[in-house]
């Protein structure tokens, strides 16, 4: 199956890197723990089970300011992996288990060019 996320070039989330938006900058969804996810062990991502999920959470304001984060690079990556655990919104993935299928600039999530993956 296949996992998406956004990350910068040190696999970072955009919720845990140290850049330069502030705290309410940032989509104010409920924490892992409160989405039916649980605890968040450190080795885990949080990510979704498709393109359309990950486009759910993340409003085309704050994927146009990742954009300007120039020195972190953000992009979505995909991944394949064997198992996840679902949550209301989220999926929390073992960054262990997970293989890099490719990274997409975010202008091409913004333009609509990602839509096709979630049928291939």
């Amino acid at each position: 199956m296949y996992f998406y996320r956004i990350e910068n070039q040190l696999g970072e989330g955009p919720y845990t890197c140290d850049s330069f938006l502030n705290w309410e900058d940032k989509p104010h969804h409920l924490p892992p723990e409160k989405d039916g996810l649980g605890y968040i062990h450190p080795h885990e991502l949080c990510g979704f089970n498709s393109v359309a999920d990950l486009r759910k959470w993340f409003d085309d304001d704050f994927l146009n300011l990742l954009t300007t984060c120039v020195h972190n690079n953000f992009v979505v990556a995909e991944y394949e992996t064997e198992r996840v655990r679902q949550g209301n919104h989220q999926v929390v993935a073992s960054g262990r288990t997970l293989s890099l299928v490719n990274y997409y600039e975010l202008t091409m999530l913004l333009a609509g060019e990602l839509d096709d993956l979630d049928t291939a």
